[in-house]
């Protein structure tokens, strides 16, 4: 029956995966329907030879490469004849243009012209049109397409607006002029840093169409996450599922803050300064829950002085975002790269830390992690324009869908496996609280104070008292529910009643040695969970003659170490096999000498997801190991959590 459960166990988990992989390669199909490459055909010195393309199907091209740019000019959308100031690319920021020797920076006004040649009888074609900074207006063969916000030659005078757009037009030509004023005196990069699609009407539909489809589609996944975290985050009480609620809902808002920029399509209007606050502050934001989401996940491997200096940093970034205007926060864009990127590399270093430690789940999340962060770096660079390859701006949230897949992925098991250990925990309860006053044993020590009671009244008079304790210790903590751990020094005793007990019974041929590090006693730890471990000594390891039981524990720096050697008849490797994979034909026998084994180890997996270690030699004893970790009391009340 076991095995069967691990086999529907195991299947579940792989149709669970193939789920995810194919909403993963939905996602990813809208993506590359919406993002790929187009013709790559740039522009020279200002002029664009498109009369090889035939716009009658649903095909288009970016109007990228080199444009004629005059510096602080709106010129004449008729037919000017002014010449330009120098060329420059696009898709690109003018803050590098060199005007008489000198950069002109963020701040500015100019002009943008192209010459387009088209084929022969074109039909009704279409732009779309990213933003632009800060606005913008578009003519063609000097009639005005589109405008964006109101340009200005002043910080007065303009009006900002990022809006990807789209427009429609009906060539009357074969020859385009396509002039673009643009201006800039709110933020602190300006120019045409998006690329402009050009095709026909069907075509730029269809790819306005899917590319906010995939804008919205993110957006839901994303919010429908966070709503799943966070209302699991209230039910179980766990902080990592908020934590990546929250992450979830600032990666949402992130997404229609971004090229399509989706949010105008939610609220109808959105103003310049807001819109532009909304995505700066994601970054911190989305870099705060995360970093927040890891360090509970991973306390023990991540620094707290590392996780509180990059948590104050992000509080700051935010405050400082919220408080200023875009002129100022857009200048230290790349303070928000670098620490952005140095709490995802620092994070990926933790992560890959416990991955080489074996730690469960850390390999799937620092897969997602490795994608997610080389994403940022991608992302980086399209901000920069160091990377215009406009298909690339999409990865960051493909490395964050494949992120979540991965979180997703690892909460459904973490909750399949926290439903099976709380039903091992009230098995292992049940079977404690049933097997330790067992009816032969309390016969034969009733029977051991009956024949001293003539022979022996002292001796008879002690045992009544040990086994009074014994048993005083069994109701106090087998059989209420409210006492889980006991200090180290308590379980001592019930041990040295116990091995009293039965050195009555073998003719005190048991020898108990306690190696106890005196920090340790305080220590708590799970009730009558040595114990066990020296009873079944006593069972299967005293056969003839006399039996050393030595106990000792000490405290390493994460963990309370507690050995139970014992130099009785010990184990093979095939009986030691045998145990580990439950073959042996001994395990009613266990079970009935103590708690046994099994149930130890199922406890310490239930409480601490650990196993025991057992070294036996045939003939030379046996050696089980406990690892309590020190802060035990916060991992038994994480129990059955993720």
């Amino acid at each position: 029956m076991q095995h069967a459960y691990i086999q529907k166990y195991k299947l579940t988990k792989i149709l669970v995966a193939v789920c995810l992989l194919l909403i993963l390669s939905t996602i990813y199909g809208l993506f590359w329907g919406a993002s790929r490459d187009k013709k790559s055909i740039h522009a020279e010195a200002g002029f664009l030879d498109l009369s090889t393309l035939d716009f009658s199907a649903d095909n288009a091209v970016y109007l990228g490469g080199e444009w004629a740019f005059y510096y602080n000019k709106f010129i004449d959308p008729v037919g000017s004849k002014d010449s330009p100031d120098g060329f420059i690319k696009v898709p690109k920021l003018w803050n590098s243009f060199l005007y008489e020797g000198k950069s002109i920076g963020a701040h500015a006004y100019g002009s943008y012209r192209l010459g387009v040649k088209l084929g022969h009888s074109q039909d009704i074609l279409g732009l779309k049109l990213p933003s632009m900074s800060s606005c913008y207006r578009l003519y063609i063969n000097g009639k005005l397409i589109h405008q964006s916000g109101v340009p200005g030659t002043s910080r007065e005078s303009e009006t900002p607006e990022w809006k990807p757009d789209v427009a429609f037009f009906a060539p009357h030509s074969a020859h385009l002029d396509i002039v673009v004023h643009v201006s800039n005196f709110h933020y602190a990069k300006g120019g045409m840093w998006g690329n402009i699609l050009f095709g026909s009407k069907e075509g730029i539909v269809k790819y306005r169409d899917i590319s906010l489809m995939r804008s919205f589609l993110l957006f839901g996944i994303l919010s429908i996450t966070a709503l799943f975290m966070l209302s699991l985050s209230l039910i179980e009480k766990n902080f990592p599922c908020l934590y990546l609620g929250l992450f979830c809902l600032a990666c949402a808002l992130r997404e229609i803050t971004v090229r399509e920029v989706a949010i105008w399509n939610i609220l109808g209007h959105i103003h310049h300064s807001l819109l532009a606050k909304l995505e700066y502050i994601t970054m911190p934001l989305i870099t705060l829950f995360y970093i927040m989401f890891i360090y509970n996940l991973y306390k023990r491997e991540f620094s707290k002085k590392v996780y509180t200096g990059i948590s104050l940093i992000m509080v700051v970034l935010t405050l400082f975002t919220l408080l200023t205007e875009p002129n100022i926060f857009s200048s230290y864009l790349w303070v928000y790269q670098m620490v952005v990127l140095m709490a995802f590399i620092y994070s990926a270093f933790i992560i890959a830390r416990a991955f080489i430690k074996k730690n469960p789940s850390s390999g799937i999340i620092l897969a997602g992690i490795v994608i997610m962060l080389l994403a940022i770096v991608n992302d980086i660079l399209y901000v920069e324009k160091i990377n215009t390859n406009y298909g690339a701006a999409h990865a960051y949230t493909i490395a964050f869908s494949i992120f979540l897949m991965t979180q997703i992925y690892t909460v459904f098991f973490n909750i399949w496996d926290n439903y099976k250990r709380a039903g091992q925990a009230a098995r292992s309860q049940l079977m404690l609280m049933q097997s330790q006053i067992k009816p032969h044993f309390l016969f034969n020590i009733l029977n051991t104070i009956q024949a001293f009671i003539d022979e022996n009244p002292r001796k008879s008079k002690r045992l009544i008292n040990v086994l009074a304790n014994y048993l005083r210790s069994n109701f106090k903590y087998n059989f209420n529910p409210d006492v889980s751990l006991i200090p180290l020094k308590e379980e001592l005793e019930i041990i040295k009643h116990y091995v009293y007990m039965s050195n009555t019974r073998f003719d005190d041929r048991i020898e108990l040695e306690l190696d106890v590090d005196r920090r340790c006693l305080e220590h708590k730890i799970p009730a009558f969970i040595i114990q066990p471990l020296v009873e079944n000594s006593i069972k299967h390891g005293l056969i003839k003659g006399k039996l050393r039981i030595v106990v000792s524990a000490k405290l390493s720096p994460d963990d309370l170490i507690i050995n139970v050697k014992d130099d009785g008849v010990g184990m093979s490797r095939i009986q030691l096999y045998n145990l580990f994979e439950n073959k042996t034909e001994n395990r009613h026998d266990l079970a009935e000498g103590g708690i046994g084994l099994e149930n130890v180890r199922m406890r310490m997996r239930v409480l601490y997801n650990r196993d025991i270690e057992i070294y036996s030699q045939k003939g030379r004893g046996t050696r089980v190991s406990l690892i309590i970790p020190s802060d035990n009391s916060r991992k038994l009340k994480g129990v059955a959590k993720y």
